[in-house]
């Protein structure tokens, strides 16, 4: 039988497209006291546009260090990340990332942990007010505009670092 080039093998009216994100041969060690910790060896996946994916598996296995990677914000061992088709080598203001624990500023109230952004990219906070105000709203905590993360359920907290 002839070999068939990718684009031929894909059903009728599917796209030879290049995948959104493209993790090769990823790998990445961790130094520890007394020796290193093997985090992900040899990992390949590729995801495409509007595609859902779930990484699951037990704790430690190292699935916040494979999205950390993804997300330009851990450097691999060795292999390499592509978004777009770009080499992923640092964070990227198109990438979100919502760690594990929300990462409140505890002195700052729900408005201003979620207006944070604007003020570190030098927008005009003024301007994004009512926008932040909708998004609190958008995730359930309308009421808690003025709260501060201490006067807050864990759940509330992860809101709010969603909304940011």
């Amino acid at each position: 039988m002839p070999s068939s080039s990718a684009a031929e093998a894909l059903e009728p009216g599917a796209s030879a497209a290049k995948p959104a994100i493209e993790i090769r041969s990823l790998s990445k060690t961790f130094r520890v006291a007394g020796g290193t910790v093997r985090a992900l060896q040899d990992i390949n996946v590729s995801v495409n546009s509007e595609e859902f994916v779930a990484f699951v598996g037990p704790s430690g296995c190292g699935k916040s260090t494979l999205l950390g990677i993804v997300a330009g914000l851990i450097a691999p061992t060795s292999g390499q990340v592509l978004r777009d088709g770009e080499v992923v080598t640092e964070p990227s203001r198109k990438v979100g990332f919502m760690f594990q624990a929300p990462v409140l500023l505890p002195w700052r109230n729900v408005e201003k942990n979620v207006l944070l952004p604007a003020e570190v990219f030098g927008a005009d906070v003024k301007a994004y007010r009512q926008k932040a105000r909708e998004v609190i709203e958008s995730v359930g905590l309308g009421e808690f505009v003025n709260a501060y993360p201490k006067q807050l359920s864990g759940g509330m907290q992860q809101r709010v670092a969603l909304a940011r």
